[in-house]
């Protein structure tokens, strides 16, 4: 029964620095290209359907209202878990 709990907990633990060992790559570029090209991450709130279109619409209203005046700039979007 121990070896079963321990040889999950370590697997996690694997698993979290492999992805973060093959995200590492993407933060680089981000980075490196961040003085050229803006790249925003945002998060989509996912957990109801109301909070996913009302912040979802928000955003694009004031895109097409040209509040956020920022040249240069990728929107990236990720959902949320639970």
């Amino acid at each position: 029964m121990f070896f079963r709990v321990f040889k999950k907990k370590n697997f996690i633990k694997l698993s979290k620095i492999i992805l973060v060992l093959l995200n590492l790559p993407l933060l680089i570029l981000i980075i490196l290209v961040n003085p050229f090209l803006k790249i925003r991450i945002n998060e989509l709130e996912t957990r109801a359907i109301g909070h996913f279109s009302i912040s979802t619409e928000i955003f694009l209203s004031e895109l097409s209202k040209n509040i956020y005046n920022e040249k240069n700039t990728i929107y990236l979007w990720f959902i949320n878990k639970k």
